[in-house]
């Protein structure tokens, strides 16, 4: 793919038909799409920004982006639901027999025939089949000679797209191909990082069996309450790292008392209080985790201003670590311990019941309460009613 200087740019834009956007419109749409690829953007808001860009450029109704997943081999484009906080994902298969798959292994531009009786049209997902109405080109997004995701337009405004719409897009394409590469890399660390951080975790789980299990119940208590709240994508991702890292400061206590088959002493006690200030002070340089470390530093804090170890109060406490405080006191509290036989799921759900609002958030509470009752372990429904009658 040849690289232009912003004089030929211009002039390819100048020769283009009065009927479409102006030149210096479209210019202004390369150059913006240019700006994009060096912003600091996360990847979805990335993607939402350049397609509309993509959409001003050639006059077209829809622009969507595919991206190669590399742990599959597929392709898949995500799409926001409602207000933008959920993505729908859909997954495309490789295969020459497809439109996807014959633009990557072409890896040229590829027509789309916008017909309900062609097979390759057909394996496109209904949503796109939808909103595909008129006519549709495909384009390849190529990073040192392999394809890493691929750019569709569809429904052009005008009589059809023409070859200057298609060169155009193809000068955008090599600009998609490098910043998704960039994204890509950047991912790339973070899985990296993250897997270095789960396995920090793992080392508590080996040095105290309890915290280990207990770590995974918490981490899948906390997403089904999350859940139900619907909690945005970002906070989602976020609250299941920090739900698996909650105990990491525990890493700091000694044996005798993190391994002790009885009851804490009010000394011991005062010491294990400290493992969310212990646990801050091993992560809290990572700027990166700046969300996921408040829900492990402050998990055990309560609405009241009663928890440990800052003495936080109400809307202080991160949403995170209010779901996290829930998840965490629920699976303690029907775990059994050498020195005690845990709770009943049914006595531990009305416990966090009648602590609404002074131990733990109003607002978390009704979200667990409302996943508590569609689990396997609500069993009787009169049990709170029989519970305070007693």
């Amino acid at each position: 793919m040849s690289t232009r200087t912003s004089k030929e740019i211009i002039q390819l834009l100048s020769d283009l038909e009065p009927r479409r956007p102006s030149s210096s419109d479209r210019f202004r749409a390369v150059l913006e799409i240019g700006k994009l690829c060096a912003s600091s953007l996360g990847l979805r808001e990335y993607q939402r920004e350049v397609t509309k860009q993509i959409r001003k450029l050639i006059a077209c109704e829809h622009a969507f982006l595919f991206r190669l997943d590399e742990d599959s081999g597929q392709m898949f484009r995500e799409c926001p639901l409602n207000d933008g906080r959920k993505w729908q994902r859909y997954d495309y298969k490789i295969n020459p027999k497809n439109y996807i798959g014959e633009c990557v292994h072409s890896q040229n531009a590829t027509e789309v025939s916008v017909s309900p009786t062609d097979l390759r049209f057909r394996k496109l997902d209904d949503t796109l089949q939808s909103l595909v109405t008129k006519d549709a080109w495909l384009l390849p997004l190529i990073n040192k000679g392999e394809v890493i995701g691929v750019l569709m337009v569809a429904n052009s405004n005008e009589s059809g797209f023409t070859p200057d719409d298609l060169e155009i897009l193809e000068l955008c394409s090599g600009q998609l191909a490098i910043a998704l590469n960039s994204y890509n890399l950047v991912e790339q660390i973070s899985k990296q990082f993250h897997q270095t951080v789960l396995a920090m975790a793992d080392a508590i789980g080996k040095k105290d069996t309890y915290t280990g299990g207990h770590t995974k119940r918490v981490a899948h208590f906390a997403e089904m309450i999350a859940k139900e709240m619907d909690l945005a994508f970002e906070d989602m991702r976020d609250l299941r790292l920090a739900a698996v890292l909650h105990d990491v400061g525990k890493i700091g206590i000694e044996d005798a008392i993190l391994k002790k088959k009885a009851p804490l002493t009010d000394e011991e006690f005062v010491v294990m209080r400290n493992h969310p200030a212990i646990g801050y002070a091993i992560l809290g340089h990572i700027k990166s985790l700046s969300n996921v470390i408040d829900g492990m530093r402050y998990h055990h804090e309560r609405p009241d201003g009663k928890g440990y170890p800052y003495g936080l109060k109400g809307e202080d406490i991160p949403i995170i670590a209010s779901i996290i405080s829930v998840a965490d006191t629920f699976d303690a509290m029907i775990s059994t311990r050498p020195y005690r036989k845990g709770l009943s799921p049914m006595v531990a759900w009305q416990e966090i019941l009648d602590y609404s609002g002074t131990q733990f958030d109003c607002r978390v509470v009704e979200a667990f309460d409302r996943w508590f009752k569609k689990s396997k372990m609500y069993r009787n429904q009169d049990f709170g009613q029989k519970r305070k009658a007693s």
